[in-house]
């Protein structure tokens, strides 16, 4: 079903507004390391870990950057800071602008499963997702490239079930194929969507299924996901090998993550503390857990076609879920999020069909419902915009790492040794001209003395309240007081609160007894 020209509109504000919310947090939280591992791609030199190099137009470029993330982003990145130096704004742009762009692919899956309502209803509910916001625009999952990647997938396979455009086939194998090399656990989204297609839709597959049509979707996804298929034939198949595995985790605390997101109070006290963090948190009252909630019952209330799709989505969330945990994911934001937005789907589908011919009464409470979602949505992000003016010291996403990396600067070709984990990737990103290298995260004599032997070597050390591991500081200290080593502290960093939060400390060569 097409959408009219108001939808269009509708979809293109959404979108905007979804990047100017997104635009404010750029600035505020400091590029954490996850978020930056693509810097491995881009600068070996001082870099280490991409895996699986070749060479193409003279240029070295890596297929992995761990054996299931894969170095899409790198590569995208590589051509971005051909012309932008990389900063907050270079690193952060680009997701978010991804992330806004799966909200009309979104909103135009839904529309196709549902009418236009179920459409906006989708896109309205994504724009003023505080959680979804958040992760897209910091990006450490890295989740933005698999949201768009996954929604282009949804789209062009709807649009050939449709229209039997083996151009949209063959363009949504290639997405699902990039998918995949960009994260190989892409893997649980699409054996969710698989599950739920063949329980909910077995005519429409056996009307599509053929040969043809199965070829042409396999070389489209050999051809996306070509980079992962080549690092695993030339590494003994080491995403397989290395991943693929039953580790099942805490269910219910995997279960509390998945309603954390769905909440949008993930993010408390992980990125964003309050100024005053003794004080009274205020009460969580996003309603997109309850409106999901209220969707369950409303389900069998709908039309036949709205069934359908309604199962297809359960089936496809308890599938992709119950796979991420058994594979030991789920207890992250960034695992939790990769389901969105089916639950949005969900919602919004349930929520179309109680607007179609139903009782005045009905369709004014259930537009008044979403409205009330979206508004608690927004008062989240406006909630997460105050904490992010205050200045963000969280372990991980304090805002220090920038004055930190314009610190090290003058270190050229001298090595930079982290003392905590959290501080490689990010600093490698920023800092062009050290080399840099972490301690190991249970740090003993020999790599206490392996890092003291490099005799013109700076440290890099939290203090211990913004350390994520205060233990490799801990063990720092306590080694150069058993061995009689002075260290000089030759910078102290500042974050934008003015609390002294990394301190860089150099140590006179041959001092190691």
């Amino acid at each position: 079903m097409k959408t009219g020209i108001i939808g269009r509109i509708s979809l293109a504000a959404l979108a905007v507004l979804f990047i100017g919310a997104g635009i404010f947090f750029i600035p505020h939280a400091g590029i954490q390391t996850d978020e930056a591992l693509f810097a491995h791609a881009i600068y070996p030199q001082r870099c280490s870990g991409a895996e699986g190099w070749i060479r193409v137009a003279g240029i070295d470029l890596p297929l992995m950057l761990m054996t299931y993330v894969g170095a899409l982003k790198g590569w995208l990145f590589l051509a971005i800071f051909s012309i932008w130096t990389p900063s907050v704004w270079s690193v952060r742009l680009p997701p978010l602008l991804f992330a806004a762009a799966a909200i009309p692919m979104s909103a135009r899956v839904a529309a196709m499963l549902a009418g236009p309502r179920a459409g906006v209803i989708t896109a309205a509910l994504l724009a003023t997702d505080a959680t979804y916001l958040l992760t897209s625009t910091l990006d450490w999952g890295p989740v933005a490239l698999q949201h768009f990647l996954l929604a282009l997938a949804a789209w062009r396979f709807l649009s050939f079930a449709r229209s039997g455009s083996r151009a949209a086939l063959a363009l949504s194998g290639f997405a699902v194929g990039l998918a995949m090399w960009n994260k190989a656990i892409a893997a649980w989204m699409l054996a969710g969507l698989a599950a739920g297609a063949l329980v909910a839709a077995r005519p429409e597959l056996a009307r599509l299924a053929s040969w043809r049509n199965a070829a042409l979707f396999a070389a489209s996804f050999s051809i996306g996901a070509a980079p992962l298929l080549w690092f695993n034939a030339t590494h003994s198949f080491a995403t397989v090998r290395d991943n693929v595995k039953s580790d099942p985790g805490d269910l219910a605390g995997t279960a509390r993550m998945l309603l954390f997101n769905l909440e949008g109070s993930v993010m408390e006290g992980y990125v964003f503390t309050e100024a005053q963090p003794d004080s009274a948190p205020p009460p969580r009252t996003n309603l997109l857990p309850w409106a999901l909630l209220a969707a369950i019952p409303l389900t069998p209330l709908a039309a036949p076609a709205a069934r359908r799709v309604c199962l297809f989505l359960a089936v496809a969330i308890a599938v992709s879920w119950l796979v991420m945990t058994q594979a030991g994911g789920g207890g992250a934001a960034h695992h939790a999020v990769l389901l969105w937005p089916l639950p949005h789907l969900w919602i919004a589908v349930a929520a179309a069909s109680m607007l179609g011919r139903r009782p005045a009464a009905i369709r004014v409470a259930v537009w008044t419902l979403m409205a009330a979602v979206c508004c608690t949505g927004a008062a989240q992000i406006a909630r997460f915009h105050q904490m992010a003016r205050q200045g963000v010291s969280a372990p991980g996403w304090s805002d220090a790492i920038l004055p930190l990396s314009g610190a090290l600067e003058k270190y050229r070709g001298r090595w930079v040794i982290a003392a905590d984990w959290g501080l490689l990737s990010n600093l490698c990103l920023l800092t062009p001209g050290p080399l840099f290298s972490s301690l190991d995260m249970e740090p003993n004599d020999a790599a206490f003395q392996r890092v003291f032997a490099i005799p013109d070597a700076v440290i890099v050390a939290p203090r211990p309240e913004i350390a994520v591991v205060p233990a490799m500081r801990e063990g720092l200290m306590a080694y150069v007081k058993a061995k009689g080593i002075e260290l000089i502290r030759v910078a102290a960093v500042h974050d934008a609160r003015g609390r002294l939060v990394f301190e860089v400390f150099a140590f006179r060569a041959g001092m190691v007894r």
